[in-house]
């Protein structure tokens, strides 16, 4: 294998990501983030959030046809 062919850009695109990781452990540790927010979180995401606007909405609904049956 000759030196011509090696690639030094891949050492660097796994440096970035560790400095990367580094600042975003560092700035989740500032920042106050609420339970409302889904896009761009671990475990949640937009679908989740129109999930639950949907469920919502559902049991609105139940509870004001259930309201004038009465």
């Amino acid at each position: 294998m000759e030196c011509g062919y090696y690639k030094g850009t891949k050492l660097l695109e796994y440096a970035i990501k560790v400095v990367e990781r580094i600042f975003e452990y560092r700035i989740q540790q500032q920042t106050d983030i609420g339970d409302m927010q889904f896009a761009f979180m671990k475990g949640k995401g937009t679908t989740d959030a129109i999930f639950i606007v949907r469920l919502v909405r559902n049991l609105e609904l139940k509870e004001r046809s259930s309201i004038l049956a009465l």
